[in-house]
């Protein structure tokens, strides 16, 4: 019997924990042992974004302390009596820390009231006095092979196909979400910064480009480095739960999306090795196809055949050149 590696992609784990926490002290609403959904109201606060620090030029027609209003002007340049520039507040809010010789200020954003929303259903494990709750749920945890960037929570949203991520566009539409898509490029990344997206799930992502500019946003690659689809099967799941709550721990890297239904691809295998059998799915090792998914369809002596799902073709492959993710 021929053994190969196990790969501890993805598993469904009963006992996952989401901590949810609010963005200032406000007030939970919630107690330890409670069960909730995942649109329960767990708590509450006032919060404002971070202030803006802006530069002016010639004077200022508002004063520290005073409230103003998006696109309200804020300050004038004049050449003799006539205006020949002005500046307009990005957002509203409060003027505050004016600084006339180095000529600048910053607009603190008016507070709003927060509702935390618990994400996840489950049964509320601990709770942190006016700021966070620890919550117990079913959910699929998802492995990479490479994360970057603070853990984040938000809703999911899915772009282009598993192979790669060509022609698509981010803008507003991903603004505070979680993007998954086959394959993060520059350019993509360069507009998700612009647009405010919180995070990505991909197969596949650039070394080099990881190294140099990843990190401002958060980042897990779940197949490799380099040009790499994600496994059909989880890109399909994604986009069958997307506008789903879900979390990415890239210090792990980790990517947890709650899920009460039992699905039989995701649970995993126990152990370092097992025997090779026919319906397996596994992922390539190989050079010529490392990083593609396929299923065992026969063994022949020391040879495993795998039907290669990106590609449709059999391929004939020593059993060190696979690991296997699931059993059938």
């Amino acid at each position: 019997m021929l053994r190969s590696l196990i790969v501890k992609k993805y598993r469904q784990n009963k006992t996952s924990f989401v901590e949810r926490g609010l963005p200032a002290e406000g007030k939970v609403l919630v107690k330890a042992g409670e069960v909730v959904k995942s649109f329960s109201k767990v708590g509450e606060c006032l919060y404002s974004e971070k202030s803006q620090k802006i530069s002016f030029e010639g004077e200022l027609v508002k004063k520290e302390g005073e409230r103003v209003f998006a696109n309200e002007v804020l300050w004038v340049l004049r050449k003799g009596f006539l205006k020949s520039k002005e500046g307009k507040a990005p957002f509203s809010g409060i003027i505050s820390r004016v600084d006339e010789e180095h000529k600048t200020f910053f607009i603190e954003r008016l507070a709003r009231e927060y509702s935390l929303i618990a994400g996840a259903p489950g049964t509320i494990k601990s709770v942190i006095k006016n700021k966070a709750v620890l919550i117990e749920t079913t959910a699929i945890e998802v492995f990479g092979v490479f994360g970057k960037g603070e853990d984040v929570s938000g809703e999911l949203v899915v772009v282009g196909d598993y192979k790669d991520s060509d022609g698509v566009e981010i803008d507003k539409r991903h603004t505070g979400k979680i993007v998954a898509c086959g394959f993060v490029n520059s350019y993509m990344y360069s507009k998700a910064k612009l647009f405010g997206v919180l995070g990505f799930v991909c197969g596949g992502v650039d070394y080099g480009f990881c190294e140099s500019q990843v990190g401002v946003i958060s980042l897990i690659a779940v197949t490799g480095f380099g040009r790499l689809p994600m496994d059909p099967v989880l890109f399909n799941y994604f986009k069958g739960v997307e506008s789903r709550f879900i979390v990415l721990r890239p210090s792990i890297p980790q990517i947890i999306v709650p899920e009460e239904q039992s699905l039989e691809w995701a649970k995993g295998i126990d152990g370092v090795y097992t025997d090779v059998r026919e319906g397996q799915v596994v992922q390539i090792f190989d050079q010529s196809r490392y990083g593609l998914t396929g299923t065992v369809v026969g063994i022949e002596k020391d040879e495993v055949k795998v039907e290669v799902w990106e590609e449709g073709k059999i391929l004939k492959l020593s059993p060190d050149s696979i690991g296997v993710i699931a059993n059938p």
